[in-house]
């Protein structure tokens, strides 16, 4: 037996655990050197004392030696294999974690004769055990924490985890969904997902837990007090190194809210819709009062004119005539305004002729004649004569002038009589565009790009239509219009038209 005794020590050194062996009672027959020296203590320190307690108590950490020598005892006593986790002190006074297991040595009558066992060192692998607790608890708590709803599921989409926000906002456990007539997944859907949302949610669920592919979807989810809520759920899932699944992550975000922010705004836009339409109109309805206006006021004007002639003693029946006859004109041309209104919200083609820029300012000025001389307004043409023809609408574009002559006159009312008043015209080519320009001599604009916005008028009773009209006019002919201040004083008023292509 000596020479036995001394082969297995020989023979369990070299391993990476300790070797013992005890009587029937406890007392170590046998304990690894290596473990003795890293105790400090020697092979007799490792007894069983007269009152059956155990010597080597003390070696034993003071939380775990209850248990840890509790359940040596009760193997002694019934033979049950020994196995225990705790910690023992070192020759320091340091704790490390140890693994003690030891099996019964039965003698040919049954009766235990000794024990033999190992002490293994797991202090690593508890600390690496204790790490990754913290850290799961921290991942829980951390799931538990963040303002969305999580949840976990297996590869083939079984639930395995809720976070406590989903808990508390669905008013459901994850132990709710364990049914014996069906799997978790169904039961989830069955339970939390709105009946006419839950074949669509259940079918890309199964989809995504089919091929892989990650699940998207809004749909209404059951909230605590037994009503839905909107939400929008995604997963991905975890794949290992080979490129299999292992988990499925799932978040859920309440989007109740937001939902009703889009119908209100929604409801908001259909209001706005409303208002901008009734603005529209109100806009259209200003719109069309100035276009009109314009060959009405010059009818009323000359019918005026008409009655002096008339009245005068003989009766000058010469101008009279030609004041009818420029009533018929401005009438003609009222009628015309009104035909491109109708064309225009008819969608029918505006009528875009070849036509002589320079005879449109003559028709224009001669419109104007007896206004502008009555507010002593001279006009002053600078007109170059070798312009192409443009494709213009003439009556559309005769508005546009007779309105900027006007408000160039009425710019000039206000201004201290130091002479006539003047209106200069100019038309001139520039490369492929023709230019008309109207300049006053007048308080000028302060603003020149907020004056073509409609309803933005210095006119005391003025609707501030007339310059929006005039741009779009231009701009429906390809062209522009624009302001600038003049020097010393007034406004020029350019019209660009593009020349037709050769």
């Amino acid at each position: 037996m000596h020479g036995g005794g001394q082969r297995a020590q020989a023979f369990t050194e070299p391993l990476p655990a300790f070797a013992w062996r005890t009587d029937a009672v406890g007392n170590f027959l046998h304990l690894d050197p290596r473990f003795l020296e890293w105790q400090g203590a020697r092979i007799e320190d490792h007894k069983v004392n007269a009152d059956g307690s155990f010597a080597y108590v003390d070696a034993v950490h003071p939380e775990d030696a209850a248990r840890a020598l509790g359940a040596w005892a009760e193997s002694l006593r019934t033979g049950v294999p020994y196995f225990s986790q705790h910690r023992m002190r070192g020759a320091d006074g340091s704790y490390r974690w140890c693994q003690c297991d030891g099996v019964p040595v039965r003698d040919a009558a049954g009766r235990i004769a000794d024990w033999y066992g190992t002490i293994i060192d797991i202090d690593e692998f508890k600390q690496t055990e204790t790490r990754l607790r913290d850290r799961e608890h921290e991942l829980v708590r951390l799931a538990d924490t963040v303002p969305v709803l999580i949840w976990i599921t297996t590869a083939s989409g079984e639930p395995i985890f809720i976070n406590r926000r989903l808990c508390e906002w669905a008013g459901i456990e994850l132990a709710d969904l364990d049914d014996p007539d069906r799997s978790r997944l169904a039961a989830a859907v069955a339970q939390a997902v709105h009946p006419e949302d839950a074949s669509i949610v259940g079918a890309a669920l199964q989809h995504s837990f089919e091929t892989g592919a990650p699940f998207a979807m809004r749909y209404r989810h059951r909230y605590a007090d037994g009503g839905y809520r909107w939400v929008e759920g995604k997963a991905e899932p975890l794949r290992d190194d080979a490129g299999r699944i292992v988990r499925w992550y799932g978040v859920s975000h309440d989007i109740e809210d937001e939902i009703g922010d889009r119908e209100a705004l929604r409801k908001a836009r259909e209001r706005l819709a409303r208002a901008t339409q009734a603005a529209s109109l109100s806009a259209l309805s200003a719109s069309i009062a100035h276009e009109v206006n314009q060959p009405l006021a010059a009818v009323v004007t000359n019918a005026q004119a008409c009655q002096r002639w008339l009245a005068v003693e003989p009766p000058n029946l010469d101008r009279a005539r030609l004041t009818v006859t420029r009533i018929v004109r401005d009438a003609y041309a009222g009628a015309q305004v009104l035909d491109r209104i109708r064309a225009l919200f008819g969608e029918t083609d505006q009528q875009h002729v070849p036509t002589q820029l320079n005879h449109v300012v003559e028709e224009a000025c001669s419109l104007l004649d007896e206004e502008m001389r009555a507010q002593g307004v001279e006009v002053v043409r600078s007109l170059n004569f070798d312009l192409p023809p443009l494709l213009l609408d003439r009556v559309q574009i005769q508005q546009l002038l007779v309105n900027l002559m006007r408000n160039g006159a009425e710019a000039m009312e206000t201004m201290a009589a130091q002479g006539a008043r003047r209106l200069d015209l100019y038309t001139r080519r520039d490369a492929d565009w023709v230019t008309l320009e109207v300049r006053d001599f007048g308080i000028g604009i302060d603003d020149p790009d907020s004056a073509f916005e409609p309803f933005v008028t210095s006119k005391p009773r003025g609707l501030g239509m007339g310059l929006a009209i005039c741009r779009s006019i231009a701009r429906a002919h390809g062209g522009n219009l624009h302001a600038e201040a003049a020097e010393p004083l007034g406004t020029r008023m350019i019209l660009s038209l593009p020349t037709p292509p050769r």
